[in-house]
């Protein structure tokens, strides 16, 4: 796999994980405001901790780091 691939595909997941922390409060936001949609609210706060596990299990462990450096 080439360098350029591998960057390519950290931003297409991290672009994935933004769309959907984006769908999340969307979803909370309709469900706090209609009131008789408390499932949206539910749906909202899943999809919201979902990317954030997936964030941090993802890339978690690379988080500041940079190729090239090391970590001294």
């Amino acid at each position: 796999m080439e360098p350029g691939t591998a960057l390519a595909a950290e931003e297409a997941m991290l672009a994935f994980l933004v769309i959907l922390v984006l769908i999340a409060i969307v979803f909370g936001v309709l469900g706090a405001i209609i009131k008789g949609l408390f499932w949206l609210l539910i749906i909202g706060c899943v999809v919201f901790v979902v990317a954030v596990l997936v964030g941090i299990f993802r890339f978690g462990k690379r988080f500041g780091h940079r190729a090239g450096t090391s970590s001294r």
